[in-house]
């Protein structure tokens, strides 16, 4: 009985540590912008999110890699990542993908 009572619990916390879990989102700001447009993501959460296209300077101010990619979609196969901290310019971004 106290074995059943037992895993019942852990189970039970680990359950609920995962429902306190949100979807992970980098903690920071993501700035891309090129000669026509500027987009500032704010603590971004984990996935793909739009990009402004050729010619973009990105600034990863967030605690989580970023991969950018050429196409819409993060599906490519080239990508180019950026480290927290780094500034990398004159990309072609049609797309971002937050990694953490």
């Amino acid at each position: 009985m106290k074995l059943k009572f037992a895993t019942g619990a852990l189970l039970a916390t680990g359950i609920l540590l995962l429902a306190a879990n949100p979807a992970a989102a980098a903690t920071g700001k993501l700035e891309l912008h090129n000669a026509s447009i500027a987009i500032l993501y704010t603590d971004p959460p984990k996935g793909c999110h739009g990009g402004p296209g050729a010619g973009t300077t990105v600034s990863n101010r967030t605690d989580s890699r970023v991969l950018l990619f050429p196409d819409e979609r993060c599906l490519s196969r080239v990508y180019w990542p950026v480290e927290p901290g780094e500034v990398v310019r004159g990309r072609n971004v049609g797309s971002v993908q937050v990694l953490h």
